[in-house]
């Protein structure tokens, strides 16, 4: 906003997303200088950070909300070392108003201001802040949403009446455990990739009440048993890339000329090459969108026939093209919300592979007393309640 005023499409949406992204790097650059680095220094860990892979990763999903916390928390930390107060403040707000779980960033940086830089001060009021924001909005969730996504902890909660603090509980009273959910071979790949280009900087210091800072790295994406959470391609690694990146800049001029000779080429070396493995691939979609434009094109034109004013149940690869509708239920998501069960037009993509259980899906809706008005072979069942 307000730019989705004029221009309300999902197309928008995703360039935003990127933009949003890419401007993390303004605030690094500014963190980068103030801490006195060089301006090759910074070209370099700015270079590392722009082709990091998870950063570009989380931008081939869908749009999400965490697309802010890399900003937000940047700028968080740029007046942080500035000792801006009232900025740093401001931007832990921000952070907080992200997502419910967004105050585990503010805590741990609250937690960093206590033990290592002795701001006691003000680390307990972002500690008391971030807190009381993260019960208020899983109050609010609870009382008005289906509640906290706390299955993805379930590897640590159990049958516990704790809820998420049994996580907590979990880690302190069973480090052996702890070790066996983060070490295992999926999880330690993905460290490999969040962490060769930062050339491991992140771990490199002699203040051990830093690792704090690593906090969110443990508990949103190395924790979790959910899968997505610990995969490149996800927007789970935004803000954790913040932390990250926050800690290099801090660690770098502690360390001697040797590892800045061969460090800082094998950081930007290290993100090219990954960026390349991991998000080369998705190349491909340039290719198969031309190859198959005229599928696409006839598809589109199927969903445009919908009208405007009409309630719609459709797929999910479906929806953005139908986000125009004011009423528009995704099928896999409203299977008990009674205004998507009786809504005016079913749209069902077709194309193998994507919706593997399409063909019962189209029949369900048959034996409903739904008409087929509009059907193309592999490519989609468009349905009308009668």
């Amino acid at each position: 906003l307000p730019g989705y005023f004029i221009f309300p499409s999902p197309v928008y949406l995703q360039i935003m997303q990127a933009l949003v992204v890419a401007s993390s790097v303004i605030p690094l650059f500014l963190l980068a200088r103030r801490n006195q680095l060089s301006y090759k220094v910074t070209a370099v860990i700015c270079i590392s950070f722009c082709f990091h892979p998870a950063l570009a990763g989380g931008c081939f999903y869908d749009i999400h909300e965490n697309m802010f916390l890399t900003p937000f928390l940047l700028w968080m930390f740029y007046f942080l070392d500035g000792k801006q107060w009232n900025l740093v403040y401001l931007f832990a707000f921000f952070t907080c108003l992200v997502k419910e779980d967004a105050p585990i960033y503010i805590a741990s940086v609250a937690a960093y201001l206590i033990f290592s830089k002795k701001e006691i001060r003000r680390g307990i009021i972002l500690l008391t802040g971030s807190v009381i924001y993260f019960a208020i909005a899983i109050m609010y969730i609870n009382n008005f949403g289906d509640g906290a996504m706390i299955g993805r902890y379930d590897n640590f909660i159990g049958d516990s009446d704790l809820g998420l603090l049994n996580v907590i509980k979990v880690i302190i009273s069973n480090p052996g455990y702890l070790i066996y959910e983060v070490f295992n071979q999926e999880k330690v790949l993905y460290m490999l990739i969040m962490l060769l280009p930062v050339a491991f900087l992140p771990l490199l210091n002699r203040d051990l009440p830093q690792m704090l800072m690593l906090i969110p790295f443990l508990l949103i994406n190395l924790v979790s048993d959910y899968p997505y959470q610990h995969s490149i391609v996800f927007q789970y690694n935004f803000g954790t890339l913040a932390f990250l990146y926050y800690l290099v800049i801090k660690n770098l001029p502690g360390l001697g000329f040797k590892f800045k000779k061969y460090g800082l080429p094998f950081m930007a070396a290290a993100s090219v090459l990954l960026f390349i493995s991991q998000i080369g691939i998705y190349a491909d979609n340039i290719t198969n969108y031309i190859r198959n434009h005229e599928k696409y094109s006839r598809i589109s034109q199927a969903l445009e026939a919908i009208p405007e004013d009409a309630s719609v149940r459709a797929s999910g690869y479906f929806v953005p093209k139908l986000s125009s509708r004011k009423v528009l239920y995704d099928i896999q998501y409203s299977f008990e919300v009674e205004e998507a069960v009786n809504a005016e037009y079913i749209a069902i993509d077709m194309r193998p592979g994507l919706e593997g259980y399409a063909e019962n899906v189209a029949n369900e809706y048959k034996a409903r007393g739904y008409k087929v008005v509009d059907y193309e072979e592999n490519l989609y069942c468009i349905l009308k309640k009668e």
